[in-house]
Protein backbone atom coordinates (compact mmCIF):
# COMPACT_ATOMS: atom_id res chain seq x y z
CA UNK A 1 0.00 0.00 0.00
CA UNK A 2 1.37 3.39 -0.99
CA UNK A 3 1.77 6.06 1.67
CA UNK A 4 3.09 9.61 1.76
CA UNK A 5 4.50 11.53 4.70
CA UNK A 6 3.88 15.25 4.98
CA UNK A 7 4.86 17.88 7.52
CA UNK A 8 3.03 21.10 8.32
CA UNK A 9 4.67 23.49 10.77
CA UNK A 10 6.31 20.59 12.59
CA UNK A 11 3.25 18.28 12.70
CA UNK A 12 3.92 15.12 10.68
CA UNK A 13 1.26 12.91 9.13
CA UNK A 14 1.04 9.69 7.13
CA UNK A 15 -1.35 10.18 4.21
CA UNK A 16 -3.24 7.58 2.18
CA UNK A 17 -5.37 8.00 -0.92
CA UNK A 18 -8.45 6.09 0.22
CA UNK A 19 -10.87 7.24 -2.47
CA UNK A 20 -11.09 3.76 -4.01
CA UNK A 21 -10.35 1.58 -1.00
CA UNK A 22 -10.44 2.43 2.69
CA UNK A 23 -7.52 0.67 4.39
CA UNK A 24 -7.85 -1.15 7.71
CA UNK A 25 -4.63 -0.06 9.33
CA UNK A 26 -3.14 -0.28 12.80
CA UNK A 27 -2.72 3.45 13.28
CA UNK A 28 -0.80 3.25 16.56
CA UNK A 29 1.81 0.96 14.97
CA UNK A 30 2.13 3.17 11.90
CA UNK A 31 2.69 6.24 14.08
CA UNK A 32 5.18 4.57 16.43
CA UNK A 33 8.46 6.51 16.26
CA UNK A 34 10.71 3.45 16.63
CA UNK A 35 8.73 0.52 15.20
CA UNK A 36 6.72 2.25 12.50
CA UNK A 37 6.90 5.17 10.11
CA UNK A 38 6.46 7.66 12.93
CA UNK A 39 3.89 10.46 12.91
CA UNK A 40 1.48 12.55 14.95
CA UNK A 41 -1.40 11.02 13.04
CA UNK A 42 -2.78 9.29 9.94
CA UNK A 43 -4.89 11.06 7.31
CA UNK A 44 -7.09 9.35 4.73
CA UNK A 45 -8.27 11.19 1.63
CA UNK A 46 -11.80 10.00 0.83
CA UNK A 47 -14.65 10.79 -1.53
CA UNK A 48 -17.36 13.13 -0.31
CA UNK A 49 -21.03 13.05 -1.29
CA UNK A 50 -21.48 16.79 -0.66
CA UNK A 51 -18.08 18.48 -1.03
CA UNK A 52 -14.91 18.15 -3.09
CA UNK A 53 -13.18 15.67 -0.75
CA UNK A 54 -13.41 14.24 2.73
CA UNK A 55 -10.61 14.04 5.29
CA UNK A 56 -10.52 11.40 8.01
CA UNK A 57 -7.78 11.94 10.58
CA UNK A 58 -6.68 9.60 13.32
CA UNK A 59 -4.51 10.46 16.31
CA UNK A 60 -1.37 8.47 17.07
CA UNK A 61 -3.30 6.36 19.59
CA UNK A 62 -5.83 5.33 16.93
CA UNK A 63 -8.68 7.57 18.05
CA UNK A 64 -10.41 9.59 15.35
CA UNK A 65 -10.15 13.38 15.61
CA UNK A 66 -12.78 15.86 14.51
CA UNK A 67 -10.36 18.14 12.68
CA UNK A 68 -6.68 19.09 12.37
CA UNK A 69 -5.54 22.45 11.06
CA UNK A 70 -2.04 21.45 9.98
CA UNK A 71 -3.40 18.12 8.77
CA UNK A 72 -5.89 19.72 6.40
CA UNK A 73 -3.14 21.96 5.03
CA UNK A 74 -0.99 18.87 4.37
CA UNK A 75 -3.97 17.28 2.66
CA UNK A 76 -4.26 20.33 0.41
CA UNK A 77 -0.66 19.97 -0.74
CA UNK A 78 -1.19 16.21 -1.16
CA UNK A 79 -4.11 16.94 -3.49
CA UNK A 80 -1.89 19.29 -5.48
CA UNK A 81 0.68 16.50 -5.85
CA UNK A 82 -2.13 14.19 -7.01
CA UNK A 83 -2.63 16.63 -9.92
CA UNK A 84 -5.73 18.32 -8.55
CA UNK A 85 -5.75 21.50 -10.63
CA UNK A 86 -8.31 23.43 -8.62
CA UNK A 87 -6.78 25.76 -6.08
CA UNK A 88 -9.92 26.37 -4.03
CA UNK A 89 -11.53 23.31 -2.49
CA UNK A 90 -14.06 22.41 0.18
CA UNK A 91 -12.96 19.59 2.49
CA UNK A 92 -15.44 17.64 4.62
CA UNK A 93 -14.39 16.70 8.18
CA UNK A 94 -16.15 15.45 11.30
CA UNK A 95 -16.16 19.07 12.49
CA UNK A 96 -17.87 20.22 9.29
CA UNK A 97 -16.68 21.51 5.88
CA UNK A 98 -13.59 23.71 5.56
CA UNK A 99 -12.57 25.79 2.51
CA UNK A 100 -8.88 25.68 1.60
CA UNK A 101 -6.76 27.61 -0.91
CA UNK A 102 -3.52 26.17 -2.35
CA UNK A 103 -1.00 28.63 -3.75
CA UNK A 104 2.79 28.41 -4.27
CA UNK A 105 3.34 25.71 -1.64
CA UNK A 106 1.29 27.60 0.94
CA UNK A 107 -2.09 26.34 2.03
CA UNK A 108 -4.63 28.53 3.78
CA UNK A 109 -7.78 27.30 5.46
CA UNK A 110 -10.76 29.18 6.77
CA UNK A 111 -11.17 27.64 10.21
CA UNK A 112 -14.51 29.34 10.74
CA UNK A 113 -15.70 30.97 13.91
CA UNK A 114 -14.60 29.45 17.23
CA UNK A 115 -17.34 28.12 19.47
CA UNK A 116 -17.89 26.94 23.04
CA UNK A 117 -15.85 29.94 24.21
CA UNK A 118 -15.44 30.46 27.94
CA UNK A 119 -12.96 32.88 29.48
CA UNK A 120 -11.42 32.98 32.94
CA UNK A 121 -11.78 29.41 34.17
CA UNK A 122 -9.88 28.96 37.46
CA UNK A 123 -8.33 25.53 37.54
CA UNK A 124 -5.54 24.20 39.78
CA UNK A 125 -4.12 27.67 40.36
CA UNK A 126 -4.16 28.57 36.65
CA UNK A 127 -6.45 30.82 34.61
CA UNK A 128 -7.67 29.01 31.51
CA UNK A 129 -9.61 30.21 28.50
CA UNK A 130 -11.54 27.47 26.72
CA UNK A 131 -12.22 27.62 22.98
CA UNK A 132 -13.14 25.10 20.31
CA UNK A 133 -11.40 25.78 16.97
CA UNK A 134 -12.39 22.48 15.40
CA UNK A 135 -11.20 20.61 18.49
CA UNK A 136 -11.32 21.88 22.09
CA UNK A 137 -8.38 23.77 23.58
CA UNK A 138 -7.66 24.93 27.11
CA UNK A 139 -5.49 28.01 26.52
CA UNK A 140 -3.15 29.52 29.10
CA UNK A 141 -1.46 32.92 28.73
CA UNK A 142 2.10 32.57 30.06
CA UNK A 143 4.96 34.98 30.64
CA UNK A 144 7.26 32.77 28.55
CA UNK A 145 5.72 29.80 26.76
CA UNK A 146 9.03 27.93 26.12
CA UNK A 147 9.72 27.56 29.85
CA UNK A 148 6.15 26.88 31.00
CA UNK A 149 6.04 23.42 32.71
CA UNK A 150 3.69 21.89 30.14
CA UNK A 151 4.98 18.42 30.97
CA UNK A 152 3.52 18.87 34.46
CA UNK A 153 0.21 20.55 33.66
CA UNK A 154 -0.58 19.17 30.19
CA UNK A 155 -1.77 15.68 31.12
CA UNK A 156 -3.57 16.89 34.23
CA UNK A 157 -5.60 19.56 32.44
CA UNK A 158 -6.20 17.41 29.36
CA UNK A 159 -7.87 14.77 31.55
CA UNK A 160 -9.54 17.10 34.04
CA UNK A 161 -13.19 16.37 34.84
CA UNK A 162 -13.95 19.99 33.91
CA UNK A 163 -13.47 19.02 30.26
CA UNK A 164 -14.90 15.49 30.39
CA UNK A 165 -15.75 13.34 28.58
CA UNK A 166 -13.80 14.40 25.48
CA UNK A 167 -10.96 16.15 27.25
CA UNK A 168 -9.13 19.11 25.77
CA UNK A 169 -5.82 19.94 24.16
CA UNK A 170 -3.72 22.24 26.32
CA UNK A 171 -2.13 25.22 24.59
CA UNK A 172 0.29 27.74 26.11
CA UNK A 173 0.91 31.14 24.47
CA UNK A 174 3.10 34.14 25.20
CA UNK A 175 4.08 37.28 23.32
CA UNK A 176 7.57 37.82 21.88
CA UNK A 177 9.18 40.48 19.66
CA UNK A 178 8.82 38.14 16.66
CA UNK A 179 5.20 37.20 17.26
CA UNK A 180 3.44 34.77 19.58
CA UNK A 181 5.09 31.62 20.90
CA UNK A 182 2.81 28.65 21.48
CA UNK A 183 3.05 25.04 22.59
CA UNK A 184 0.38 22.33 22.66
CA UNK A 185 -0.15 19.11 24.58
CA UNK A 186 -2.41 17.09 22.25
CA UNK A 187 -5.01 14.59 23.31
CA UNK A 188 -4.77 11.41 21.25
CA UNK A 189 -1.01 11.87 21.02
CA UNK A 190 -0.93 12.26 24.82
CA UNK A 191 2.20 14.35 24.64
CA UNK A 192 3.45 17.72 23.49
CA UNK A 193 3.82 17.96 19.72
CA UNK A 194 6.05 20.25 17.69
CA UNK A 195 3.03 22.21 16.47
CA UNK A 196 -0.76 22.23 16.32
CA UNK A 197 -2.84 24.10 13.76
CA UNK A 198 -6.04 24.30 15.80
CA UNK A 199 -3.82 25.19 18.76
CA UNK A 200 -2.31 28.10 16.82
CA UNK A 201 -5.85 29.32 16.05
CA UNK A 202 -6.99 28.95 19.65
CA UNK A 203 -3.85 30.67 20.94
CA UNK A 204 -4.28 33.54 18.46
CA UNK A 205 -7.97 33.96 19.35
CA UNK A 206 -7.20 34.21 23.07
CA UNK A 207 -4.02 36.30 22.67
CA UNK A 208 -5.78 38.72 20.34
CA UNK A 209 -8.28 39.50 23.08
CA UNK A 210 -5.74 39.47 25.91
CA UNK A 211 -3.17 41.71 24.17
CA UNK A 212 -5.69 43.78 22.15
CA UNK A 213 -4.05 42.89 18.81
CA UNK A 214 -5.35 43.98 15.42
CA UNK A 215 -4.20 42.60 12.08
CA UNK A 216 -2.48 39.32 11.16
CA UNK A 217 -0.64 37.45 13.91
CA UNK A 218 2.55 35.43 13.50
CA UNK A 219 2.30 32.24 15.55
CA UNK A 220 5.61 30.47 16.25
CA UNK A 221 5.45 26.78 17.14
CA UNK A 222 7.88 24.70 19.16
CA UNK A 223 9.42 23.62 15.83
CA UNK A 224 10.16 27.35 15.29
CA UNK A 225 8.11 27.28 12.10
CA UNK A 226 5.52 29.99 11.63
CA UNK A 227 1.82 30.12 10.87
CA UNK A 228 0.00 33.32 9.93
CA UNK A 229 -3.36 33.79 11.61
CA UNK A 230 -5.70 36.53 10.39
CA UNK A 231 -9.30 37.37 11.16
CA UNK A 232 -12.17 38.16 8.81
CA UNK A 233 -15.07 39.16 11.00
CA UNK A 234 -15.52 36.21 13.34
CA UNK A 235 -13.71 33.82 10.96
CA UNK A 236 -10.15 32.60 11.66
CA UNK A 237 -7.90 32.22 8.59
CA UNK A 238 -4.77 30.08 8.96
CA UNK A 239 -2.00 30.15 6.34
CA UNK A 240 1.34 28.38 6.24
CA UNK A 241 3.71 26.07 4.45
CA UNK A 242 3.55 22.29 4.16
CA UNK A 243 5.92 19.84 2.52
CA UNK A 244 6.19 16.23 1.44
CA UNK A 245 9.18 14.55 3.06
CA UNK A 246 8.97 11.07 1.52
CA UNK A 247 6.74 8.45 -0.07
CA UNK A 248 6.90 4.68 0.06
CA UNK A 249 5.03 1.41 0.45
CA UNK A 250 4.01 -0.48 3.56
CA UNK A 251 3.09 -4.06 4.19
CA UNK A 252 2.09 -5.74 7.44
CA UNK A 253 0.21 -2.91 9.16
CA UNK A 254 -3.27 -4.23 8.55
CA UNK A 255 -5.51 -4.10 11.58
CA UNK A 256 -6.58 -7.55 12.81
CA UNK A 257 -8.70 -8.38 15.81
CA UNK A 258 -6.38 -11.09 17.13
CA UNK A 259 -2.99 -10.41 15.52
CA UNK A 260 -1.00 -7.82 17.42
CA UNK A 261 2.37 -8.73 15.93
CA UNK A 262 2.24 -7.62 12.30
CA UNK A 263 5.67 -7.16 10.76
CA UNK A 264 6.97 -4.16 8.86
CA UNK A 265 8.35 -4.04 5.35
CA UNK A 266 9.03 -0.45 4.39
CA UNK A 267 10.64 0.98 1.28
CA UNK A 268 10.44 4.46 -0.09
CA UNK A 269 11.94 7.38 -1.94
CA UNK A 270 13.02 10.30 0.17
CA UNK A 271 12.68 13.85 -1.05
CA UNK A 272 11.92 17.43 -0.05
CA UNK A 273 9.31 18.48 -2.59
Amino acid sequence: MNFHKYVGCGNDFILFDARKEIPRLDVSKLCHRQNGIGADGVICLKKSDQYDYRMSIFNADGSEAEMCGNGIRCLGLFLSHLKEERRELMIETLAGPYPIVIEDGLVSVNMGAPNQVEFGIALDGLTIDYVNTGVPHAVIIADHAPTFPLEIHGEKIRNHTRFAPRGANVTIVSRSPEGFLFRTYERGVEAETLACGTGACAAAFVARRHFNVNGPMTMISKSEERIEISFSGDQIIMKGAARRVFSGQIQGFEKHETDNHASLQLSGQYGST
